[in-house]
């Protein structure tokens, strides 16, 4: 194949460069690994795509507690470029593209995944107004206010960018398994 470098190995073809399709797929992977999978339309799960569809009170109460600082932290920290790169980089299976193909995706997903805040916080919002009741966010209101839900409020944004990097490891192999099972290409071992 030109512009492929192909050798035999003892698992099968290691492909050093892939093509077009082959850096498709695992976008598309990293996206469905980073969490942006959906349920489908007739899941009792969707959440309405319109404001109108929500309760008032409860989407006054989401609004209020998205409003928090721990809920802003964590909007910004799943937000930071650098924090997207890195989860994109620890979710990328070694050995399915060029060095430069992986910076290049690294880079523009971060570049992208960081462009949508404002869409994916109008989405909390609804989420949060779908989910809970209005007398559950006024709650969940009142608990931060104490001492206690103060200091679990403020951990909250580290313990989710902590999660997903301790699980990183997980979601790539597992990315490593389907490229493999869809396209035949095994990562080259690492060195």
């Amino acid at each position: 194949m030109e512009g492929h470098a192909m050798k035999n190995s003892p698992g099968g073809y290691v492909i050093a460069r892939p093509g077009r399709a082959c850096a498709f797929l695992c976008m598309a992977a990293v996206l469905f690994v980073a969490g942006f999978a959906g349920a489908s339309e007739d899941s009792p799960h969707v959440v309405p795509l319109t404001m109108e569809e929500l309760d008032p009170k409860a989407l006054d109460a989401a609004r209020r507690y998205f409003a928090m600082p721990s809920m802003q932290g964590l909007s910004t920290a799943k937000h930071d470029p650098r924090v997207i790169a890195r989860r994109v980089e620890n979710a990328l299976p070694e050995g399915i593209m060029t060095d430069n193909q992986r910076e290049d995706l690294i880079l523009l997903a971060a570049e992208e995944l960081s462009d949508v805040k404002e869409e994916y916080d109008a989405t909390t919002i609804r989420v949060l107004a779908h989910v809970y009741t209005a007398e559950e966010l006024e709650a969940l209101i009142a608990f931060e206010q104490t001492e206690a839900g103060r200091r679990i409020a403020e951990k909250r944004p580290i313990y989710s960018v902590l999660i997903k990097e301790a699980t990183a490891s997980l979601r790539r192999d597992a990315l490593q398994r389907i490229i493999e099972r869809v396209t035949g290409i095994k990562a080259a071992p690492e060195q």
